[in-house]
């Protein structure tokens, strides 16, 4: 027999050993599935935790095992918000970014009992459970950093100080809350990829809005000190006001209407209020007041020339019905 007719035969016969062992496979209830590089199989036998399985093709028997989920094992960064906690009475929260990998398999050490329970987790709920361990760690270390941190001022931001980027608190800070996570994250399965140049970093830091305005109004007045530092502090004041779109006069003969609403203001040839007139806010228990006067009339007699008492002509009076 020649070497070509050889060749076939034995081509013919893995043929038929191939499909004899998947008709076997079929008939006894295997079935193969393929499972990315990233992911891994949660295979149930019975009802009863049976293998974490994957990558590459993973034999299954559609009669006894069942895929309770899939979990995603890569190194990933994911964003988390945690807080709020207080720094010196001043609320505060952080958006972070922590780099981390999903590993069972190393978390269990080898005991299949604790492989078991940290399987029955999928990645949104091991997500919540990472978030908590984030914020246990920050409860636990901000007050330890509060307690170091020395006040010099009554400021916002000197109260912040320690969290913000860069200091050396909030250095100390992120480095304690670290090392914690490198003992409890891996309770959940999880470990920090600390193969990354910033494992765990600051995206955002939200503060109420009065501080945050806080912050804008000190910055500003600093700006103002620097390039004008003759004026007087009632100037840069004004000209702080001025800066945001409100009249410093204006604001307080508000406030002085006792929440009326100022309808017209009359300013000299200095720019000072001279006259105006205030709708003062109604109450629920009567009418509302008509609105008054403060200072001088808005408009006066004194305030048109001859011209334009020439052009007005009288106005009728309107008849009444008898």
């Amino acid at each position: 027999m020649s070497g070509a007719g050889e060749s076939f035969w034995i081509f013919v016969g893995l043929l038929v050993v191939v499909l004899v062992g998947v008709f076997a496979a079929y008939v006894l209830g295997f079935t193969f599935r393929l499972v990315k590089q990233e992911k891994r199989l949660v295979i149930y036998r019975l009802g009863v935790f049976y293998k974490l399985a994957g990558p590459g093709p993973v034999a299954l028997n559609r009669h006894t095992d069942t895929v309770e989920r899939e979990i995603t094992v890569r190194s990933d960064q994911k964003e988390y918000v945690v807080g709020p906690y207080f720094m010196h009475g001043v609320p505060f929260s952080y958006v972070l970014l922590l780099w981390r990998r999903v590993d069972l398999v190393k978390a269990a050490g080898g005991d299949l009992k604790k492989l078991a329970a940290l399987a029955q987790y999928d990645d949104e709920q091991r997500e919540m459970q990472i978030r908590n361990k984030l914020h246990e760690a920050f409860l636990k270390w901000v007050p330890q950093i509060e307690k170091a941190h020395k006040v010099k001022g009554d400021s916002f931001a000197e109260k912040l100080m320690p969290i913000f980027p860069g200091e050396p608190e909030c250095e100390r800070l992120f480095q304690c809350v670290l090392q914690e996570l490198q003992k409890t994250l891996p309770t959940i399965g999880v470990f920090p990829d600390m193969q990354q140049t910033s494992v765990l970093s600051i995206k955002n830091i939200i503060v109420p809005p009065e501080v945050s305005a806080g912050f804008s109004d000190a910055r500003s007045l600093a700006l103002l000190r620097e390039q004008f530092p003759g004026l007087s502090e009632d100037m840069l004041l004004h000209a702080h006001a001025l800066n945001k779109g409100v009249h410093p006069r204006m604001t307080r003969l508000y406030m002085e209407g006792e929440g009326g609403a100022v309808s017209s203001v009359r300013l000299d040839d200095e720019g000072e209020i001279k006259a105006a007139r205030v709708m003062p806010a109604p109450l629920e228990d009567r009418p509302s007041a008509p609105p008054h006067y403060e200072g001088e009339p808005v408009l006066s007699d004194d305030d048109l020339n001859e011209a334009e008492w020439k052009i007005l002509k009288p106005i009728p009076r309107a008849k009444t019905g008898s």
